[in-house]
C-alpha cells in the first residue's frame, strides 16, 4: 500500500523541482532585465529589486540540486 502513495508523491515532487527550474530561469532572466532598465534610470528600477530576484532565482535552482543530495545521502 504504502508503494501505492509514492507514486503520486513522486510525481508531485518531479513537478515543483521542475516548477523551480522555471522559475528559478524566469527570475534570473527577470533580474537581468531590470539591470539594464536600472542602468538607463536608477530612479525607475531600484538595485534591491534586481537583487531580490537574482537571489531568489539562485535560490530556485538550487533547490532541485540539494534534493537530489539529500537523495544519494539517503
Amino acid at each position: 500500500m504504502a508503494n501505492g502513495l509514492m507514486e503520486p508523491v513522486s510525481v508531485l515532487t518531479n513537478f515543483v523541482m521542475d516548477g523551480s527550474m522555471v522559475v528559478g530561469i524566469a527570475f534570473l532572466f527577470a533580474a537581468f532585465v531590470r539591470y539594464m532598465q536600472h542602468r538607463v534610470n536608477p530612479l525607475a528600477a531600484p538595485t534591491s529589486s534586481v537583487v531580490v530576484l537574482f537571489i531568489g532565482g539562485i535560490l530556485l535552482l538550487l533547490m532541485p540540486l540539494a534534493h537530489k543530495l539529500t537523495q544519494l545521502a539517503g
